[in-house]
């Protein structure tokens, strides 16, 4: 994978890049979230990660800003691996954007809100 200096997309190379294009339709994007999907057993639709989004967002409680941290988390990795295909050269792989996402969301849980989060979600957390 190169650098495209025709304003494609770094990660996938096929489409124009866009904030729309890299977190809801880009390949590699689309890639983290079905990785994170199957780690953390919340099923995502693809197509439609936007109304699956809304819906979790009128949720209350503890799930919601769990999951919330992650998909954060995995955003702020995808926009990573972006910028070190952009400035670097170099291709970060989903696997790796996922795991780092998913370690940052475990040390947030065990460090800040250990006291506010329930068993089952910690042990969800930790074996994700």
């Amino acid at each position: 994978m190169g650098v495209c200096a025709d304003g494609r997309c770094y990660l996938c190379q096929q489409n124009v890049e866009s904030h729309d294009h890299l977190f809801f339709g880009c390949e590699f994007s689309s890639r983290c979230l079905q990785i994170w999907s199957n780690r953390s057993k919340v099923q995502v639709q693809q197509h439609h990660v936007w109304d699956w989004w809304v819906q979790w967002r009128c949720r209350s409680g503890t799930l919601k800003k769990l999951v919330a941290g992650l998909l954060n988390s995995l955003m702020y990795h995808v926009w990573w691996a972006r910028n070190r295909c952009y400035y670097e050269q170099l291709v970060v792989m989903p696997e790796v954007v996922v795991s780092l996402a998913v370690q940052d969301m475990r040390m947030r849980v065990n460090q800040c809100m250990r006291n506010h989060v329930s068993d089952e979600l910690l042990v969800w957390v930790n074996t994700m």
